[in-house]
């Protein structure tokens, strides 16, 4: 049975399994999580991680040759799983996202888009028309995005303003710091950019979407 490592507070997840005392344990846990919607403090436990770094492969000396894994308050993964749940519940209900997106959407997979392919693929040779596909996977996609453009890009969706807030004070202030192999801790530093590890994935396509107002033609000549 696989066990999730506790974040830098020791506190395993089955803390929050236990028959005995999920009740009590989630009852505060709901308590609080109300007074944060009703425009209370985020903890500040359940911004913080700790960044376990992991060798891969290659020049030990290279940076890009370790990845990080990042422990968490295993209380807090609760409330922000239901808060960044909120927006897929909002976006389906209100059919804000587009047709063709079938990424972490629920009844829908890569077996949708497969289909479409396949689809494209007949029909192609059919009407005996070229047909040009492009893959592309972005490199730290995650730890790249703009929080900033997130929050105009999910109001901009018609996401209600309450929920872009409560988000918005999970990540003010978010701080994290690095335990290397031996256990010593760097100091905290304060994580400006970037979302947690599938956050936004509903939303991704929007944000795709979201800065091509900005963009300008290429003037020729």
């Amino acid at each position: 049975m696989y066990i999730a490592p506790p974040g830098h507070d020791s506190l395993p997840a089955e803390l929050l399994k236990i028959d005995d005392d999920e009740l009590f344990v989630l009852g505060h846990l709901h308590t609080i999580l109300v007074k944060v919607w009703n425009g209370g403090d985020v903890p500040r436990e359940w911004k913080d991680a700790t960044i376990k770094v992991l060798y891969k492969k290659g020049d030990r000396s290279n940076c890009n040759n370790y990845k990080g894994i990042s422990l968490l308050f295993h209380v807090g993964k609760v409330p922000i799983k239901i808060i960044t749940n909120r927006p897929s519940a909002f976006c389906e209900a209100n059919n804000i996202l587009p047709e063709e997106q079938c990424g972490f959407r629920s009844g829908r997979s890569t077996v949708d888009m497969l289909f479409v392919v396949c689809r494209l693929q007949e029909l192609g040779r059919r009407k005996k028309r070229p047909l040009y596909m492009c893959f592309v996977d972005l490199n730290k996609a995650y730890d790249s995005v703009d929080r900033e453009m997130l929050w105009k890009v999910l109001a901009r969706a018609g996401i209600p303003a309450k929920l872009i807030e409560v988000m918005r004070q999970f990540y003010d202030g978010m701080r994290a710091r690095v335990r290397m192999d031996d256990g010593e801790l760097s100091d905290w530093f304060f994580v400006t950019q970037g979302v947690r590890q599938g956050c936004v994935n509903v939303v991704q396509d929007l944000l795709r979407r979201g800065p091509r107002g900005r963009c300008h033609p290429i003037q020729r000549g």
